[in-house]
């Protein structure tokens, strides 16, 4: 019987995704063996996968299980650092190979006779050596990175970000019209989890291809990327190479609204138009909607759980519809369409707040240096951060609450228009519009009639 052979290859970077790099290793790996006068028993292929990193890689593990089950005799690698880069790793092959009397060839570098020890210094001394190539090349990776990102530079990548095309700076005008859709939207007060069903639902195609989820879709509204500003370990450093999809300022409210609406992450989309606006008027608490004899109420809850009289209920449906009468009405009367004018010319306050938030963060980096250089004491700095924070939480602020009645605007100019733009919205965007105008609305608790307008008290906000 020959001598078994397996061969193993690996590429840590495969950009293109065509396996070249390992195929190329494959084929002078086989040449090899037939020079030996071997039998390829098996090929055992990681591409795309670092053994630096420290990720499992499947077929060295399965070549592993293959040496310790005496089923190959031999193994050839291109180099040997295509097998460890890692000595902790190495340790373990070596007791693994010296069990099994394991030959092992090198395209690149000749036999390693870990039977021996003077084989197992060289092995080593050659594993040694590739983990200082491999610490170095990513304290060089990381250093090059930060550099990139000072410059506003594109960093690459194996994936195109979602609105840019593969060179990461071209902006991609059909997806570019999707962001800046998604952010108007977010902005009003649609959910992230809306908008992902929307997307999905309209087969809007993700870059990988897949269902969107929340978390993808967060990720891409909360970058700086796409207001054209360049982000290293998360935070915005400078302007960007590329064009940006979205306004800086638009980029900013989208930002604050993400930190003060979702400090913990996603919030649960509300089920119904209403939750949480409608009170009790006998004990003031709020109602909550509930089934009833196939139909849905909402009604002031007594219990344990709840402060509640249990006094007061009303039908879902009619009061939904009321309430969204009577605010169509609101937004289509002149006084309010005249409020939102005045509004509209808030901008030299808002201008003057997104410089107010420049000065401050570019304050706060200042600070920093001015710590670590030592001229400044742990308490005094600690002080001057305080200032700055502040400063930084007021103008942001400004700049959250100054979209608030503007955005309403965007569903049109005519009675008509808002009305018909208001029925084609979800509840997310339908909710969110409602909550803009309407503080919250008191029902009367003492009429025993399921609906009546005369028990709806609404208090406007606008």
């Amino acid at each position: 019987m020959g001598t078994r052979t397996a061969i193993y290859a690996r590429i840590s970077d495969d950009r293109e995704g065509r396996g070249l790099g390992v195929e190329r290793q494959r084929k002078d790996c086989v040449d090899l063996a037939q020079g030996f006068g071997w039998d390829v028993a098996e090929v055992f292929i990681d591409n795309d996968i670092s053994a630096y990193s420290g990720k499992t890689r499947p077929q060295y593990q399965a070549l592993c299980k293959a040496i310790e089950n005496h089923e190959i005799d031999a193994v050839i690698a291109w180099h040997p650092d295509r097998l460890h880069r890692s000595p902790k790793e190495l340790e373990v092959f070596i007791d693994l190979v010296e069990k099994a009397e394991v030959q092992i060839h090198t395209v690149k570098a000749g036999h390693f006779d870990l039977n021996t020890p003077t084989g197992r210094m060289i092995a080593r001394i050659v594993g040694s050596t590739a983990r200082y190539e491999s610490e170095h090349k990513s304290e060089r990776g990381v250093s090059k990175q930060r550099e990139l990102a000072m410059t506003g530079k594109y960093a690459g990548g194996s994936t195109r970000p979602f609105g840019y095309e593969k060179d990461g700076r071209t902006v991609k005008q059909d997806e570019a019209v999707i962001i800046r859709n998604l952010v108007d939207r977010y902005l009003v007060g649609e959910s992230l989890s809306s908008l992902c069903r929307w997307l999905n639902a309209s087969e809007i195609a993700s870059v990988g291809g897949g269902d969107w989820r929340t978390r993808t879709l967060k990720t891409i509204l909360n970058s700086g990327r796409i207001s054209g500003q360049r982000e290293y370990k998360g935070e915005i450093v400078g302007e960007a190479e590329w064009e940006a999809i979205i306004p800086r300022e638009l980029g900013e409210q989208v930002r604050i609204r993400m930190k003060l609406a979702h400090p913990q992450g996603v919030a649960p989309a509300r089920r119904y138009l209403l939750s949480g606006l409608l009170k009790c008027s006998r004990c003031g608490e709020k109602l909550f909607s509930a089934p009833s004899h196939e139909r849905r109420t909402y009604r002031c809850n007594k219990g344990v759980a709840n402060r509640g009289c249990g006094q007061c209920f009303i039908w879902s449906d009619p009061i939904e519809l009321f309430i969204c009468e009577m605010l169509l009405q609101r937004l289509e009367s002149p006084e309010f369409q005249k409020l939102l004018q005045e509004r509209g010319h808030e901008d030299a306050e808002v201008t003057k707040a997104e410089k107010t938030l420049i000065f401050a963060r570019g304050r706060g980096d200042e600070i920093a240096l001015m710590l670590a250089q030592g001229e400044l004491s742990r308490s005094q700095f600690h002080t001057a951060q305080g200032e700055i924070t502040r400063t930084i939480e007021s103008a942001q602020k400004v700049i959250l609450n100054s979209t608030q009645p503007i955005t309403i605007a965007t569903l049109g100019e005519s009675g008509e228009e808002i009305r018909f733009r208001f029925w084609g919205l979800n509840l997310d965007r339908q909710r969110a519009i409602v909550k803009m105008v309407l503080s919250h609305i008191v029902i009367d608790a003492e009429s025993r009639v399921a609906f009546h307008p005369d028990r709806v008290e609404p208090h406007w906000l606008l």
